[in-house]
């Protein structure tokens, strides 16, 4: 059995809004998103992981990277 990172929740048990009283300071998700994981596809989720990847760098004042080339989110839920 491999691991699937896909599977587990970008949570890191911080678990406090920030000042906008809408994202979590410590996974960078929304309310929303936050509420919806448990339901999002494959697809979803690795986009998710993507848009915190940005989020995250743009907090600490740093260029995002640029997406890992490989698989479309298409291909990764077939």
């Amino acid at each position: 059995m491999s691991f699937d990172p896909l599977a587990v929740s970008p949570c890191i048990g911080v678990c406090t809004l920030g000042e906008d009283q809408d994202t979590c300071i410590g996974c960078f998700r929304t309310r929303d998103e936050i509420g919806r994981w448990p339901t999002m596809d494959r697809a979803q989720r690795g986009d998710l992981l993507e848009a915190l990847k940005a989020r995250r760098a743009e907090s600490r004042g740093e260029a995002p990277r640029p997406r890992r080339r490989g698989r479309s989110s298409t291909a990764r839920n077939q």
